[in-house]
């Protein structure tokens, strides 16, 4: 099950105490704070609203769902009201960025294809994408922090151009084919999972590791 807001409770806590400090210190005025946000903050947003404003919505309803996003909503509201040129940035998923477009393999994408390899089969993910690369990321938050301007309270780090799920389903399906010699079947989501509920019974402790990690079912199956 997804982690509830309340187990994020010391991570908002130290924010606060983040806050406090640097309202203590003698140059709290020249004094910039930048929040990693999530655009999770904004989970219950309605879609028919439109895009979602670069402001602090002050709704709490619209952070509604699993604890991560609501907690990230929290500490908006913390740090909006701490009186600091603060902004919290709202970041979609990063993704590989330049030159070579590699991830963090703990992040999903990396796990996904892995197990996919282990498993012969890619699941059929629908909907859409729009991952961010890290680079694009980095830069965005570093001219805020080298600016002199009055930061924003909100920025939206997203990608605006969206991708369907079927595009990244051939991508990565023709790239372990392309790179691995390895072919994979594009099968329905749930019968992905249940391969890794097999997989993960009858696979030894060496392989799992191989895989993902000792965690592969849980990683997996939590997620999924």
């Amino acid at each position: 099950m997804p982690a509830t807001l309340s187990e994020f409770e010391p991570h908002i806590q130290a924010t606060r105490h983040l806050v406090d400090f640097l309202r203590a210190g003698a140059h709290s005025s020249h004094a910039r704070f930048l929040f990693t946000s999530s655009v999770t903050s904004a989970q219950s947003w309605p879609l028919t609203r439109g895009p979602y404003p670069e402001e602090i919505v002050t709704d709490p309803s619209i952070a509604v769902g699993p604890g991560y996003g609501a907690g990230k909503y929290v500490a908006e509201r913390i740090i909006a009201k701490s009186g600091l040129n603060a902004t919290s940035f709202r970041i979609g998923q990063i993704c590989g960025g330049a030159p070579q477009g590699a991830w963090d393999t703990t992040e999903w994408t990396p796990i996904l294809v892995k197990t996919s390899i282990a498993l012969r089969s890619f699941p059929d993910i629908k909907g859409i994408i729009s991952w961010i690369p890290m680079d694009v990321v980095e830069a965005a938050i570093v001219e805020a922090a080298s600016s002199n301007e009055l930061l924003s309270p909100a920025a939206n780090l997203v990608n605006p151009h969206l991708t369907s799920c079927d595009n990244m389903n051939a991508y990565l399906i023709g790239a372990v084919k392309k790179f691995l010699g390895v072919h994979l079947d594009l099968v329905p989501m749930r019968q992905w999972v249940s391969g890794i509920e097999r997989f993960a019974v009858n696979a030894s402790a060496d392989t799992l590791k191989d895989v993902v990690s000792y965690n592969c079912k849980s990683i997996n199956l939590a997620f999924y």
